[in-house]
């Protein structure tokens, strides 16, 4: 075998350099110091680039698919010691993967906790023998940023049977941050979503207590704090109705105080007001707490007696116009009140009000303070 040196350029991996050649079965060749592929020196033929041995190929062809790939490619040995180790994994730690060869992550990686972390997963994975897929996080040294991976972990077995492991890992950070900054998105939606509900839920509860404020405030006397007139015709609708269904009669009251216009020019409207007031307490202290009461306006009000006979009906009604007529005051009030019953037969629920009311202006003809009804219901 005869040496030489030859300058040439590696086909391959494009390294410049200046190589002993050896002179083998009557060929000259020279080894690439990089890519370690031989073959025949530049002198020769260009058909000459076939005879490089296929074997260097191979391997270059795979170093740099490994070295391309962005997911981090390694294959350690048992202690941990690097055996292979591709680009993406040298830039985490901030290295070569020339330098990484043969050290272990220790050597790279200031996060000791980590490495001894990995190096027991990696054992558990070796010792098992099975193929895992995780998820799992790593800092890169050179930002220390937090990353996150996808890890596929293949159980080998070296020369003389020694136990390695090849872990290949896809850098999901981009999908894990959008995921994350996803669901924190979803989190403040559903946060401001429940707080909108919540405020709908109070508006509407607002809304509800204002509309049934409106609505007393549409069936009540500003005055004196009873049922209107609007509200004592709904509760007649509603006690015929149930008279109807029940053939239970009930009696009506329809009542006025006498000569109020006078005492209202004599005394004027405040002391008038005061006389109503005190006229609506009355009747509520006396009446029972299943009867109505309610003022139609002016000095005119009304009483509705469900479930009550007609000697019942006389005894509440002379209850109300003598405490009437008791009441001390500025002026001396009296009262005058019509007695009528509703039964089945009655056209609609204002019969026994309009029945009630003739007879209530039958008691004033007949010299007001006193209660005027039929002979018999």
């Amino acid at each position: 075998m005869t040496t030489g040196r030859d300058d040439t350029t590696c086909p391959f991996c494009h390294t410049q350099y200046s190589q002993v050649s050896e002179f083998t079965d009557g060929k000259w060749r020279v080894e690439c110091p990089t890519c370690l592929a031989t073959g025949p020196t530049s002198t020769d033929s260009d058909s000459a680039l076939l005879r490089w041995d296929r074997v260097a190929l191979d391997a270059l062809l795979l170093r740099t698919v490994i070295d391309s790939s962005p997911n981090v490619i390694m294959v350690q040995d048992y202690d941990g010691k690097y055996l292979l180790a591709n680009k993406a994994l040298a830039d985490l730690y901030g290295s070569t993967h020339e330098l990484m060869i043969g050290n272990t992550a220790a050597a790279f990686n200031p996060n000791q906790e980590q490495v001894q972390h990995y190096l027991d997963d990696f054992h558990r994975v070796m010792d098992a023998g099975q193929t895992v897929v995780v998820e799992e996080t790593s800092t890169d040294v050179s930002t220390g940023e937090v990353r996150y991976y996808r890890s596929v972990k293949v159980p080998m077995i070296g020369p003389e049977g020694s136990p390695r492991i090849l872990v290949i890992a896809a850098d999901i950070s981009d999908l894990r941050n959008k995921q994350n900054q996803l669901a924190a998105m979803v989190d403040a939606l559903g946060v401001l979503n429940e707080k909108l509900e919540n405020r709908v839920e109070e508006r509407t509860e607002e809304l509800e207590r204002a509309n049934f404020e409106l609505e007393n405030l549409a069936r009540r006397d500003q005055l004196t704090g009873l049922p209107n007139r609007l509200a004592s015709i709904e509760r007649i609708e509603d006690e015929y109705k149930r008279m109807q269904r029940t053939h239970t009669p009930y009696h009506v009251l329809m009542m006025d105080l006498d000569n109020f216009k006078e005492i209202n020019d004599t005394y004027g409207h405040s002391v008038g007001d005061e006389m109503l007031i005190s006229v609506a307490r009355v009747m509520q202290s006396t009446i029972r707490e299943s009867d109505f009461v309610g003022r139609l306006g002016g000095e005119e009000f009304i009483a509705v007696l469900p479930g009550t006979d007609r000697n019942g009906a006389m005894i509440l009604a002379e209850k109300i116009r003598h405490s009437v007529e008791a009441l001390e005051g500025t002026a001396r009030l009296t009262i005058s009140i019509g007695l009528a019953s509703a039964v089945a037969r009655d056209d609609h629920g204002l019969t026994a009000i309009q029945l009630a009311d003739e007879y209530m202006y039958r008691a004033k003809q007949n010299g007001r303070n006193q209660i005027a009804a039929p002979d018999s219901d």
